[in-house]
């Protein structure tokens, strides 16, 4: 399982974690249907709360655990610097392969990894 950024306040500091924010409620859920899920001998998932523009390929956990994100990293965007939201508006990724993470940079200059 390759998780986003969880903090013990709960909540994304830096720019990284627009794109892989996973808050601790959603961290649990994840872990929860991972360990219980049934017929899967291995897979590869990503994990984290609903993060539009993720640079992490997201799918893979709702496809295969049936994991659905309850938080959204949208409602903390006030709470950080206008400079790192503009930066995080500019930046659009694609997921190249379903389940691997990797990713390809279309537009901006900060990396997610």
């Amino acid at each position: 399982m390759r998780i986003g950024s969880v903090y013990a306040d709960d909540r994304p500091h830096v720019i990284r974690d627009i794109w892989m924010w996973t808050s601790q409620r959603d961290m649990a859920e994840l872990l929860r249907r991972a360990v219980q899920v049934e017929g899967i001998r291995f897979a590869i998932v990503y994990g984290g709360s609903n993060n539009p523009n993720s640079c992490l390929e997201l799918a893979s956990a709702g496809d295969i655990l049936g994991f659905v994100p309850q938080d959204d990293v949208m409602e903390y965007l006030d709470d950080l610097p206008a400079a790192i939201v503009a930066r995080h508006e500019t930046t659009v990724w694609q997921a190249l392969d379903k389940g691997t993470g990797h990713t390809l940079k279309l537009g901006g200059r900060d990396g997610c990894g």
